[in-house]
């Protein structure tokens, strides 16, 4: 009976079928409201807009997740100096412990790193350009907004970030140090 009860628990109200992971009981109802696809799509969309502006190339696609890890992870933001004359070696070496942080938060935003690229991609928010992301024709406006400061914080960081990594050459570098393989 309990079993029964705890199935149809988990039943999409629409179609009656099993719900998809999002939503699931394996995820945390605080989890899953923050984490969504459009907030992600946004994320990527400000980091990959300011990359474009910086060396007229996309976001490399491997750093979807950094960008996002980093710009949603409050700890993680604080350390910024958001001045893009900070060498990124340098802000690894003044934050020792950053590594250790920030490898199992960027693994564990892949999954919502990649709903959150097949909604931006659907809707036009982000373009895939030889292995790069772009900004698409549906984003949002240039001026950062939020219902919240920390929403706007969010926003402020992706940006930086995109022109942070812009200027730092090599992804392969970057991803050995912060310790993460692409």
């Amino acid at each position: 009976m309990a079993s029964r009860i705890h199935r149809a628990a988990y039943r999409s109200p629409r179609t009656g079928g099993n719900m998809t992971r999002r939503g699931s009981r394996h995820e945390a109802p605080e989890v899953s409201s923050l984490l969504n696809p459009a907030l992600i799509a946004l994320v990527l969309h400000r980091g990959s807009t300011t990359h474009r502006d910086e060396n007229g190339a996309g976001l490399p696609f491997v750093y979807a997740p950094i960008v996002s890890a980093v710009s949603l992870y409050p700890a993680a933001r604080a350390t910024l100096t958001m001045s893009v004359a900070t060498q990124f070696t340098t802000w690894i070496d003044r934050n020792p412990d950053i590594q250790l942080l920030l490898q199992p938060r960027i693994a564990g935003v892949v999954p919502f790193v990649r709903e959150g690229l097949l909604f931006a991609l659907t809707t036009d928010v982000l373009r895939l350009d030889s292995g790069a992301l772009i900004p698409g024709a549906h984003g949002p406006t240039k001026t950062i907004r939020g219902a919240s400061s920390d929403m706007e914080a969010v926003q402020r960081t992706a940006a930086y970030m995109g022109r942070w990594l812009a200027r730092t050459g090599n992804v392969s570098t970057v991803c050995a140090m912060l310790g993460v393989t692409p």
